[in-house]
C-alpha cells in the first residue's frame, strides 16, 4: 500500500499530500497515526518552520521502523506570495534534505524530494491572503507538483530538482535562524497565541490541535497554548469566531526577556573555556525558557481582567487581519477523517 503521511496545521501540507497520493493511488494518513505494516511508496509531505522541518517530522521520521529498501519522497510546503502578477517562491531551507537524510539513513530509498510553494499562513506574524490569490498559487503548484509526482511513478528519481541545490545552500547559510528558531523561537512564539474577548470557550481549539498544546482552563473556560506548540496555526485557521490572536505586544516583552544572559552573571570573573560557554549558553536558553513560562502565566491571570483582555485583543495586529486556510480543507481532512 502507497501511503502518504502529513503534518498540516492550515490544509496546505495535506492538499500537497493528495496530489502527491492520487498519483500514486495511495492514502493519506496524518502524523501519529497508528503505524501498520507497509510497503509500497511512503510519503511524507510537511511545511517548513523556521527555514527547516517542524520538530513533530523530525521525530516521526526517526520513529519510523527500518525502511530495508522502500521508496520514498519527501515533500516540504514554503510560504509563496502572489504580487499582481507575480509569483514571489517562498524557501524550504534545509526542511526536506534533513527529513530525506534521516529516511535514507534509516533503509529508505529515496526517490524524490523537492519544495513546493503554497500561500503564505503565518498568520501570528502576517496577514492571511485572499482567496483567489491563495487559489492562483495552489493551481500553479498543483500542476508543477502532478509533473513531478508523475515522473518518479514513471520510474524517474529526482533529488535535485529545479532550485534545490539552490535551496540547500542557503539553508545551510541560514542554519543559525533555524537553530534559534528550534532551541528558543518556537518556544517564544507559542507564547504569543491567547484567546482574544470573542472566545466562547467552546474548546474545539485544544481538540483539534495535531501535537495536543492547547489545554482548556481557568473560569470562563479559555485555551492555553504549552510548549509542545508547533506554531501550526490551525487555531488561528479554524476558530469559527476568530478569537485566536496573537500578541505583538507581549512579543516586545519576549524580546526583552530574550536579551536576559544567566551566564554573564553566574560565570562572572570566571575564566571560560568552550565547555564553560557551552554550557553557559545552555543554561541561558533554559532561564529564557522559563522567564517566557513564567511570564506568560501572569499575563494570562491578568487577562481575567475584562479591561486588560479587552486592551490585548485590541492592540494586536492579528485582531484586524484575515485568517487563511487552504480553501477546500476542513478540519475533518487534517484529522484524517474525510
Amino acid at each position: 500500500m502507497n501511503t502518504v503521511y502529513f503534518f498540516s496545521g492550515t490544509g496546505n501540507s495535506y492538499r500537497a499530500a493528495t496530489w502527491l497520493a492520487g498519483v500514486f493511488q495511495g492514502r493519506v494518513k496524518p502524523i501519529g497515526a497508528a503505524l501498520e505494516p507497509e510497503d509500497g511508496l511512503l510519503g511524507l509531505v510537511f511545511p517548513t518552520h523556521g527555514f527547516t522541518a517542524p520538530w513533530t517530522v523530525v521525530r516521526f521520521a526517526l520513529g519510523l521502523p527500518e525502511g530495508k529498501g522502500r521508496p520514498a519522497c519527501v515533500v516540504a510546503t514554503r510560504g509563496g506570495v502572489k504580487v499582481g502578477p507575480l509569483f514571489i517562491p517562498g524557501m524550504a531551507g534545509t526542511a526536506y534534505f534533513l527529513v530525506a537524510m534521516i529516511l535514507a539513513w534509516k533503509g529508505y530509498r529515496i526517490i524524490g524530494v523537492q519544495g513546493v510553494d503554497m500561500p503564505i499562513n503565518w498568520t501570528a506574524m502576517l496577514p492571511g491572503m485572499g482567496e483567489k490569490s491563495a487559489r492562483a498559487i495552489i493551481s500553479r503548484t498543483h500542476r508543477r507538483m502532478d509533473s513531478f509526482t508523475r515522473s518518479l511513478k514513471a520510474g524517474d528519481r529526482i533529488v535535485f530538482a529545479r532550485g534545490s541545490l539552490m535551496e540547500l545552500v542557503v539553508g545551510l547559510a541560514l542554519l543559525p535562524v533555524s537553530l534559534l528558531y528550534l532551541t528558543t523561537g518556537r518556544f517564544g512564539l507559542a507564547k504569543l497565541m491567547f484567546a482574544g474577548d470573542v472566545c466562547t470557550g467552546c474548546g474545539l481549539c485544544a481538540r483539534s490541535c495535531p501535537v495536543g498544546a492547547i489545554r482548556m482552563q481557568g473560569e470562563p473556560l479559555r485555551p492555553f497554548w504549552t510548549y509542545t506548540c508547533e506554531g501550526c496555526m490551525r487555531c488561528m485557521a479554524y476558530c469559527p469566531e476568530m478569537a485566536v490572536e496573537a500578541s505583538h505586544l507581549f512579543a516586545g516583552l519576549e524580546y526583552k526577556l530574550g536579551g536576559i544572559s544567566l551566564s554573564s552573571l553566574l560565570l562572572c570573573g570566571i575564566k571560560r573555556g568552550r565547555a564553560v560557554r557551552l554550557a553557559g549558553r545552555l543554561a541561558d536558553i533554559g532561564f529564557v525558557l522559563l522567564m517566557y513560562a513564567a511570564a506568560y502565566s501572569l499575563w494570562q491571570a491578568l487577562m481575567k481582567n475584562a479591561a486588560i483582555h479587552r486592551a490585548f485583543t485590541n492592540g494586536t495586529l492579528t485582531h484586524y487581519w484575515r485568517r487563511y486556510h487552504e480553501p477546500d480543507t476542513g478540519l475533518d481532512d487534517l484529522k484524517g477523517l474525510s
